[in-house]
Order: C-alpha cells, then structure tokens, then sequence
C-alpha cells in the first residue's frame, strides 16, 4: 500500500504513521544518522522524510516508474533504478542529478552501493549485473 509505519520495537507499538505516497511504496532507506528516511514509490516519486520533525524535507521525480531507492554510505546521493533502465544519482544536499548510468537493456530491479561508496551494483530484467565505478 501506500503507507508508511514507524514502529517502537521496544515498545511494540506503531509511534507514527502516514500515507506517504499515491502508489505502492516499494522501497525504505535510512541516512546513516537514522534522521532522514528515503521512500519510493511506484509512481516515479521519491520522497526525503525528516523523521524527528515527521515531516517530507524534499520530493524528487524520477525520469521513470521506479523499482529502488537507496542513500549512497556517505549519506551523499539517493540513488534509483527504474524501468527506463538507467540508474540515477541525486545529490542529497543540494536535489540535483548528479549522475546518470546507462547500459542495461531492461529495467533495472535492484541496487546497491558498495560499503566504501565507490561502486554501484545494479540489477536487470536483462538478466544482467552491471558494477559501475562512480569515483
């Protein structure tokens, strides 16, 4: 569905919660200080939730339905894959495109960056695994 739950494991409750988006949410990452949460949606919208003011900083539109989003190691770019079959970084301070990875055939199902930041490793319908270098 279209919401977002944030829970309480310790005390095993639902704290907040919110329809975050028009379609499916499809994706959740946390910045590394666990103040900022980045959901995507099926509709192409990425949207960056300011947890302790719950509250969206920012939206972004990708150029495609998406399938992930993730934040970059260094909290620096939120990165998606989508079914125009391309990966696209955004600069999380400044909501600018900051790259643009083309190569795969088919939509792109999956990413994931390496832990040092270097490296993004995406997924595809084409049945591939592409390792691109971004330094």
């Amino acid at each position: 569905d279209a919401m977002i739950k944030i829970w309480s494991l310790q005390e095993r409750r639902e704290i907040w919660g919110i329809t975050a988006h028009t379609n499916c949410v499809i994706s959740l990452s946390l910045t590394t200080d666990g103040e900022h949460l980045i959901s995507s949606a099926t509709d192409g919208i990425v949207k960056v939730w300011n947890l302790p003011e719950r509250r969206v900083e920012y939206t972004l539109r990708n150029p495609s339905n998406l399938l992930k989003a993730t934040i970059s190691p260094d909290d620096s770019q939120v990165i998606c894959a989508g079914s125009d079959n391309s990966v696209t970084g955004w600069s999380f301070r400044t909501i600018s495109k900051m790259t643009r990875l083309q190569g795969h055939t088919h939509p792109v199902v999956d990413l994931d960056t390496t832990p040092d930041g270097k490296k993004i490793v995406s997924a595809s319908y084409d049945n591939s695994i592409r390792i691109w270098d971004i330094q």
